[in-house]
């Protein structure tokens, strides 16, 4: 019944010849893959584009902008100037008004009392807010 069948060796493990294929359709293919990943590369820098521009206008969409003018009333958060051991849960979260008395720049703000007499440090507009009398 039986005997085994043998195939040549050239059928069963492929060398290196086939595998590889000759020089000039490897540079060719390189070639190839060179353009391909250039292109690919161009694919994604419009996608990273395309992704950061949704988020700005996300962002700019929720975010809630807070610009002052020179002379503008405003409060300041309390929690920032009052020390935290004393703090009483009835106390007011804001405190002031101030006066604009400059523009720091990126919405940063210098503040005077009423009375005329500047506050040392500058202001987030983060932690200010208009004031209506």
């Amino acid at each position: 019944m039986g005997q085994k069948q043998s195939f040549p060796p050239h059928i069963t493990v492929p060398s290196m010849s086939i595998e590889v294929g000759s020089l000039d359709q490897n540079c060719k293919q390189m070639k190839v893959n060179f353009d391909m990943l250039e292109e690919e590369q161009e694919n994604v820098i419009i996608r990273v584009a395309a992704y950061q521009q949704q988020l700005t206008s996300y962002y700019n969409r929720k975010a809630k902008i807070r610009q002052f003018r020179l002379g503008d009333l405003v409060l300041r958060k309390t929690f920032i100037t009052a020390p935290r051991q004393g703090l009483k849960k009835m106390k007011p979260n804001w405190e002031g008004p101030y006066v604009i008395s400059r523009s720091g720049g990126r919405g940063s703000y210098t503040l005077d009392t009423l009375e005329g007499k500047e506050i040392r440090r500058q202001w987030n507009a983060h932690n200010l807010r208009r004031y209506y009398p």
